[in-house]
């Protein structure tokens, strides 16, 4: 069959796509046992794993927080709103990572290039939805990033007023 036409086919889901990984070895790590009766190299056996075992190599166990516990860490004390002006998709990296620690931050694209901003607010939206967020438009081009489980108390309600952004009554 010409390739085309079997690509076409594939394509279409008329025929199964063959598998391209089919003839690598099941382990990269291990090395190959001598060649059999038929002159092929086969990969050397592996041990079943036990179950207490921790992975080899530079893998590692990462913790599954249940649902409902917050992914990222609440600041302790008072709540204080970062207001970072964004004008390059570079400078994103500041959102997340006061994001990260807790922090709530409202970010303003006013003085972005419409295609920066609208790639800066793909971005955070992302990164919202993964760490259970709130995303709040709080004016033109300006949105707030509230953590899960932070609430922003009055006070900082009111400083953000003051700087002409418009904070809803709840970020809900």
């Amino acid at each position: 069959m010409s390739g085309v036409w079997r690509k076409t086919l594939v394509y279409l889901g008329l025929v199964e796509e063959p598998d391209e990984h089919d003839d690598l070895p099941e382990h990269f790590g291990g090395g190959y046992a001598p060649e059999g009766d038929d002159g092929y190299d086969r990969p050397a056996p592996r041990p079943a794993p036990r179950a207490a075992e921790a992975p080899a190599g530079n893998v590692r166990r990462l913790p599954v927080p249940e649902s409902g516990t917050p992914h990222v860490r609440a600041m302790q004390g008072s709540v204080r709103v970062a207001v970072l002006p964004i004008t390059a998709f570079e400078e994103v990296e500041r959102v997340g990572e006061r994001y990260r620690s807790g922090q709530p931050v409202l970010f303003d694209l006013r003085d972005a290039e419409p295609t920066v901003a609208r790639r800066v607010l793909d971005f955070v939206s992302g990164v919202t939805y993964a760490l259970r967020g709130r995303l709040v438009p709080a004016g033109s081009r300006c949105f707030l990033l509230v953590p899960d489980g932070v609430d922003i108390p009055l006070d900082e309600r009111h400083r953000l007023s003051d700087m002409g952004y418009r904070v809803p009554a709840r970020d809900a």
